[in-house]
C-alpha cells in the first residue's frame, strides 16, 4: 500500500502513544510495531532530503561559510524560506510503499479512540480486508469499527 509520508509520521506519533499507554504485548500492539518498523526503515532518506534542502537554500557569506542566527539556526532569506517551504512539503506529499499487517482477529472497536482508528485505517487491517488474498472473510473493516465506536460515543 502506498500512503504519504505525512500520514506515516501521524500513524508513528499515535502508535507510540499506544504502545505507552498499552500494558503488555498483545496482537494489536504487535502489528503496530511492525508497521512501525518499516516507517523507520523510510526516515533515515526522508531525513536526508529535509536537511539537504535546508543545506541547499541556507545563507552563505562571500566565502561560502553558512550562516547562522544567535541559536545556531540556519538562516533564510524570504525568497528561499518560501522555496524551502514548498520543497518540504512536496516531501512529505512523497508516497511510500508500506505493507498492511493484517490481524487474524478484530480487537474491540471501543478500546480505540476514534483518532487512533482513523490513523490505523489502512496500515493495519482486519483480516476481512486481506479476504480477496487470504481467501478468508471473518472480521468487519476498519471503517465500520470507526463507525460503531462513532455510535457508541454519542
Amino acid at each position: 500500500m502506498k500512503t504519504t509520508w505525512r500520514k506515516l509520521q501521524i500513524f508513528a506519533a499515535i502508535a507510540d502513544a499506544y504502545l505507552n499507554e498499552s500494558k503488555g504485548e498483545t496482537k494489536i500492539s504487535y502489528a503496530i510495531k511492525r508497521v512501525r518498523d518499516q516507517i523507520a526503515k523510510h526516515s533515515d532518506d526522508v531525513q536526508i532530503l529535509l536537511n539537504d534542502i535546508d543545506w541547499d537554500l541556507c545563507e552563505a557569506d562571500d566565502k561560502g561559510r553558512v550562516e547562522r542566527d544567535a541559536s545556531g539556526n540556519l538562516q533564510f532569506t524570504r525568497a528561499t524560506g518560501k522555496q524551502r517551504f514548498r520543497q518540504q512539503q512536496a516531501i512529505l506529499d512523497q508516497e511510500f510503499e508500506i505493507e498492511p499487517y493484517y490481524l487474524q482477529e478484530t480487537p474491540p472497536a471501543y478500546q480505540f479512540s476514534p483518532v487512533q482508528l482513523a490513523a490505523f485505517d489502512g496500515l493495519i487491517l482486519p483480516l476481512s480486508e486481506g479476504a480477496d488474498q487470504a481467501g478468508e472473510a471473518s472480521a468487519p473493516p476498519v471503517t465500520q469499527l470507526q463507525e460503531e465506536t462513532a455510535s457508541v460515543a454519542s
